[in-house]
């Protein structure tokens, strides 16, 4: 295990870590992966030559897979960073890395701390636990003079933003926000790749094709920001977290059940919100609603569950429209449009757990 001082911070309820790592830590601890095409995986691209950077040791350092998200190594800017950094040791006038790099964990770290916000974050020394969410090139850089034996590492700490248990779609996101919209990386170049290329789990990978497919067409057109790229106003992290959740609960159904659901996924939440558009026909085409609001949205999604086993229950295929509509059709008399007004939306927001609450409602609604 290794110990970091650092600094817990809350925002809007989700806790992460300021953190000072050594840069002996940081080689063993974090993985350094780019995008790769399919067949790409071994592919090197020519770098620059400069005397300073091993590119022979760097290439053995990064790993390319249709799983990463980083976007391809620019050599130039590693030089650049790498005389930057010679230049500061020579010097000593400013620091080497004075803005924070982005870290992230799959895995839940421990935090010991007194008084809940300064104290001790422990990550157990496995490497690769810590993958980069910004600031590769800087990491790569210092990496490349810290396999140099004259380049001083003992007492160099780097500032570090890390984040634990940060789930694919949130960490996607993230890194796509950074990057479109700060170092202007064409969204194209991300946006446009289908889950497999994006997330490492099947689930994840559906989830986010899903969600495109929904704010191409049908109800939920243009409803939706796909890795916060767009004009919708409903962020994709958070419904395709509960897609996910959906499809663990087949999951556990057996193994048939989900490979047939699988296959009909789209379709279904396809068919899914052109009919709750039908059933809320007024709040959902009307303005001052929040029935397309991300609580909104995410409860009727992890409502699914309890739909899927009434359509269990009726035979219902899954790609029946028809057949879901009559099912879903409690919620126009048990629910209704009034739920969903501004006004009445904001009075059970004050109450708390509002997703819960609303799921919960919709749940008991399908009760014969």
């Amino acid at each position: 295990m290794i110990n970091f001082p650092a600094l817990k911070l809350s925002q809007f309820g989700i806790s992460f870590y300021q953190a000072a790592v050594s840069a002996k830590e940081i080689e063993k601890l974090v993985l350094f992966e780019v995008i790769a095409a399919d067949g790409e995986e071994t592919e090197k691209k020519r770098k620059p030559s400069n005397k300073k950077v091993n590119w022979g040791l760097l290439e053995e350092k990064i790993r390319r897979s249709a799983e990463a998200f980083q976007r391809p190594i620019i050599g130039k800017k590693i030089e650049e960073l790498v005389d930057f950094y010679e230049q500061r040791r020579e010097n000593r006038d400013l620091p080497a890395v004075p803005g924070a790099v982005l870290l992230i964990s799959e895995k839940r770290l421990n935090f010991i701390s007194k008084d809940g916000s300064n104290g001790i974050l422990q990550v157990p020394e496995e490497e690769g636990i810590l993958r980069v969410l910004d600031g590769q090139h800087r990491l790569l850089a210092l990496h490349s003079l810290v396999t140099a034996s004259s380049f001083e590492v003992d007492s160099l700490q780097v500032p570090a933003v890390i984040f634990d248990a940060l789930q694919a779609p949130g960490a996607v996101e993230m890194f796509v926000t950074i990057n479109t919209k700060h170092t202007r990386l064409k969204p194209d170049l991300i946006v446009g790749l289908s889950g497999k290329k994006l997330y490492p789990d099947q689930k994840s990978a559906m989830a986010h094709d899903i969600l495109i497919k929904l704010n191409k067409e049908g109800a939920l057109q243009g409803e939706i920001k796909i890795l916060g790229i767009g004009r919708g106003k409903v962020s994709e992290a958070p419904l395709a977290i509960e897609m996910v959740a959906v499809l663990n609960d087949m999951e556990a159904l057996g193994s048939k059940a989900a490979q047939e659901f699988y296959e009909e996924a789209p379709r279904f939440f396809s068919n899914y919100f052109k009919q709750i558009a039908k059933i809320f026909e007024t709040a959902w085409n009307g303005r001052k609603y929040k029935i397309k609001s991300s609580p909104s949205l995410r409860a009727f999604v992890r409502a699914c569950p309890a739909v899927l086993s009434k359509m269990r229950q009726n035979q219902t295929a899954l790609d029946d429209g028809k057949g879901l509509g009559e099912i879903l059709s409690p919620w126009k008399e048990r629910i209704g449009d009034k739920r969903f007004e501004l006004e009445e939306f904001a009075k059970w927001k004050e109450r708390g757990g509002l997703v819960e609450r609303l799921n919960q409602e919709l749940r008991e609604a399908l009760l014969d």
